[in-house]
C-alpha cells in the first residue's frame, strides 16, 4: 500500500529537513519554547494550590503587631 506523495507531514519534513541549520534551529525553537509553556502553567498550578500561603500573601510582613 502506497502513501500519496505532498501530505501535510511529508510538506512539512521536507522543509524542515532540507537543511540541517534549518532543522536544528526548529528543534531549538521548539525546546525554549516549551520550556517556557511548561514553566509558566507549573507557576500557575502553584500559585492556585497556595494561594494564602505564599509570602507575598502575607500583609504588613516585617512589621511588629502592637
Amino acid at each position: 500500500m502506497e502513501r500519496a506523495p505532498g501530505g501535510l507531514l511529508d510538506t512539512t519534513m521536507r522543509l524542515l529537513m532540507r537543511k540541517n541549520s534549518v532543522y536544528i534551529a526548529f528543534i531549538f525553537t521548539g525546546a525554549i519554547i516549551g520550556e517556557r509553556v511548561v514553566d509558566y502553567g507549573i507557576n500557575k498550578v502553584w500559585e492556585r494550590n497556595n494561594v494564602g500561603k505564599r509570602f507575598e500573601d502575607i500583609p504588613k510582613l516585617g512589621t511588629r503587631i502592637e
